[in-house]
């Protein structure tokens, strides 16, 4: 049997092999059957040309790049896409996963934890895809790189075609995480977000005290500094009677309110969780509301003066603070429901919560 690398032609062989020297990055167009290669501001192209079918022709072409990059003859490695993400690849390499022109490598290149901007742009030619972007606004050294703004435009193009909960509130994150939280942009889509719980949840798990405000809204809010998560717990009380914290109880009630799905209803209670955590008992995030109203009933911390703020705003907070995805574990690996029969059947579990959310809002 032949190799599948000998269907491409003697002048797409060498033509790859050139290629392949002056460039920093590879993308294949499977389509139109060309191989593109940047390097710097310039870019190049090869025509895939053989004997064979395309998928023949393709397969040849990866088995190609593959060789060349690893200096050692072989089939593509099927299984790169799972090494990359395993890490096994040093992160010194990462210039020769994105000579594979394989979306997998690209992929591992745009999560490793070395990467830098120019590694990055290049990432983002090589793959141009919704998931490079999240992952590559993942770093903070890409979020202070003019790359940025491109992955934030591509991200806010594509975002209403999202169709997973999870997705969007991610993407969300990281657009919040890449801009100023009253820049315009993010006004416009926490707008968006009013009658839609991924959105507002994504904005949540990015800057939960430093939510923005509306279009509409005459002047921006003032968002007050933020206590250290090791300040003394009466620091904390104290900060979660102003209005950022009282924006993020009432944002989370109308999240969950509004919820249609496992993953809205459980990173709600997990951004709860996280938020509150300054404030939580050792007891740690409860299963049941009668476990939270044991936990508060046997606290005898008397760190926080409670006659410094109303008790009913206390003790919302204290029960909010025990709060979290153990709460809803069991319905949900029991219960594939969605929309409005699983909200009825939580309100049970959740009805606590949402008064206490709604207490602590006042």
């Amino acid at each position: 049997m032949k190799r599948s690398s000998n269907a491409l032609s003697p002048e797409t062989l060498l033509r790859l092999r050139v290629m392949m020297s002056q460039c920093e990055a590879i993308r294949i167009d499977e389509a139109l059957m060309v191989v593109h290669g940047l390097s710097g501001e310039r870019q190049f192209s090869v025509e895939i040309r053989g004997d064979g079918s395309s998928r023949q022709l393709l397969r040849a072409t990866r088995d190609t790049l593959s060789s060349l990059v690893t200096q050692s003859a072989g089939a593509y490695p099927q299984s790169l896409g799972r090494w990359t993400r395993l890490g096994q690849f040093d992160s010194r390499r990462l210039g020769d996963l994105l000579m594979l022109g394989d979306p997998g490598a690209v992929i591992a290149v745009a999560s490793a934890a070395t990467l830098d901007a120019t590694v990055a742009s290049r990432a983002w030619w090589a793959h141009t895809h919704g998931e490079t972007a999240r992952f590559l606004l993942g770093h903070e050294a890409v979020r202070g790189d003019p790359l940025a703004d491109r992955l934030v435009d591509y991200l806010l193009e594509h975002l209403p075609f999202e169709t997973s909960s999870a997705t969007v509130v991610e993407t969300v994150r990281l657009l919040a995480l890449a801009q100023d939280a009253e820049s315009p942009r993010l006004r416009e889509l926490w707008a968006r977000g009013r009658r839609n719980a991924p959105i507002r949840l994504g904005f949540v798990r990015a800057r939960p005290f430093e939510l923005p405000s509306s279009p509409n809204a005459g002047n921006s809010l003032r968002h007050g500094q933020v206590p250290a998560r090791d300040a003394p717990t009466e620091t904390w009380l104290a900060f979660l009677q102003q209005p950022q914290a009282k924006r993020l109880f009432e944002t989370i009630a109308r999240i969950l309110e509004h919820a249609a799905d496992q993953d809205v209803v459980v990173g709600s209670l997990e951004a709860l969780a996280d938020a509150l955590a300054p404030v939580r008992s050792p007891i740690g995030p409860c299963e049941n509301t009668e476990s939270i109203h044991r936990a508060i009933s046997d606290d005898v911390d008397t760190r926080s003066p409670r006659d410094a703020v109303p008790s009913t705003a206390v003790d919302a907070i204290r029960f909010l603070s025990l709060v979290g995805e153990p709460l809803v574990r069991e319905y949900f690996a029991h219960s594939t429901a969605q929309g409005a029969q699983m909200r009825r059947q939580l309100a049970p579990l959740l009805d606590p919560v949402l008064n206490c959310l709604r207490i602590a809002a006042r």
